[in-house]
């Protein structure tokens, strides 16, 4: 019985020795395909990257231009270095934005800009050219919609307005300012 007594903690020490050993090592056969299926390493790098879209009939909706791009793994789209976007209306462009960085969803449905953001848009009704700098742009390019929660200044010829957020739809050629609206009108001299 004593004999028992003395191999039974060591029996069980060489079983979870064993089976602790077998659990290693599948977790790191697990690991190592793990690693070699998906790389965090990008997978595209270009520069001076023009990327022209059509619209359903055949004329160009908008084209991006980037100095750079580095597209991340699957799914996480790409990243843009000094993008330029332009927004086409029946072969006419209507608006043209720029910034230091970006990126491009995989689906190309959402583009943000970052850092130093210009926007610019020429209004069909009166011709007049609107301004908006800020420092963060999510837009819409096939719904041609732009938005922001930072602040926000948008300049016309005479109107200067400062927000904290705004929505605009190019389309109906509408911009929602969201909070903490400020305006002030220069006087014709």
């Amino acid at each position: 019985m004593t004999l028992i007594r003395t191999l039974l903690p060591i029996l069980v020490l060489v079983l979870l020795s064993a089976g602790s050993g077998w659990y290693l090592t599948r977790l790191e056969a697990n690991l190592n395909a793990a690693r070699t299926t998906e790389s965090t390493a990008p997978r595209l790098k270009g520069q001076n990257v023009r990327v022209t879209v059509l619209n359903d009939s055949g004329a160009i909706d908008h084209r991006i231009v980037a100095a750079g791009v580095f597209q991340g793994p699957a799914g996480s789209g790409t990243d843009l270095v000094a993008p330029e976007l332009t927004q086409f209306r029946d072969g006419a462009v209507v608006a043209t934005g720029t910034a230091l960085a970006g990126w491009v969803s995989e689906d190309q449905e959402r583009m943000r800009m970052l850092n130093n953001v210009v926007l610019t848009h020429r209004s069909s009704a009166d011709g007049l050219v609107t301004r908006l700098e800020t420092e963060f742009l999510e837009y819409e390019p096939k719904r041609k919609l732009a938005t922001t929660d930072r602040p926000v200044t948008i300049t016309r010829p005479g109107p200067r307005v400062d927000a904290i957020g705004m929505r605009a739809d190019l389309v109906a050629e509408k911009t929602y300012l969201l909070s903490r609206v400020r305006g002030t009108q220069e006087q014709d001299q």
